[in-house]
């Protein structure tokens, strides 16, 4: 965990440390990140790292609790947000949540994917594969929630529902990663989503004139 020292320190120098070990973990996993290779990213001396962190293991649980820590803010109450929805209204709303987060976080989410691909990067320590464990369990109720959803009398009855689930999730999937890609390298107060939510109303349009029964 970070000492007082660092916490101390004004808001952008914590976040400029922050990305620049996140970026560095992300790429490189644990063992092939040096701590010196953490200061040079965040333009501060390799000593600096030890006297806010003390060891490059406790920089990594730290950001591992940050991470869990911002992320569950997008997610929290969700279920709640998603009664009374329908299937396509439902994965819209989930669609919105996690592009806003990925491209507010992209250091975080690659620091993430880089320990969920390479699991020898979570067993460095039981609080980190308490803390990943509940963080991989928590996304997946909110799936498991979207997937069984019973919100389906909306489907056509000539196509299987389950079939119907997975042809809107792949879509709208692949549509949120083409967002991603598009977007992922502007500037956060240059990114415009004003343009892309039309896209996807278009989108989901398409969807229930396919999928759901026409009035």
């Amino acid at each position: 965990m970070p000492t007082q020292h660092f916490l101390a320190l004004e808001e952008e120098k914590q976040d400029r440390i922050r990305r620049a070990a996140l970026q560095e973990f992300g790429r490189y996993g644990y063992q092939k990140t040096s701590v010196e290779q953490i200061a040079k990213a965040a333009g501060i001396s390799k000593s600096m790292v030890f006297h806010y962190f003390g060891t490059k293991l406790e920089l990594y649980k730290y950001l591992l609790f940050y991470s869990s820590d911002t992320l569950k803010v997008y997610y929290d109450g969700i279920e709640e947000k998603l009664q009374g929805l329908d299937y396509i209204q439902k994965y819209k709303l989930l669609t919105k949540i996690k592009l806003k987060a990925y491209l507010a976080h992209q250091e975080i989410f690659s620091y993430i994917t880089m320990i969920y691909l390479h699991p020898e990067n979570l067993h460095l320590d039981p609080d980190i594969e308490k803390l990943f464990t509940q963080m991989v369990t928590q996304r997946e109720e909110v799936l498991k929630y979207l997937i069984t959803s019973s919100e389906t009398d909306h489907f056509r009855d000539d196509l299987d529902h389950e079939k119907i689930k997975k042809y809107i999730n792949w879509i709208i999937e692949g549509f949120s990663q083409q967002i991603i890609a598009e977007l992922m390298n502007q500037p956060l107060d240059e990114l415009y989503f004003d343009d892309k939510w039309e896209e996807s109303d278009k989108l989901l349009d398409d969807l229930r004139t396919l999928f759901y029964k026409q009035k």
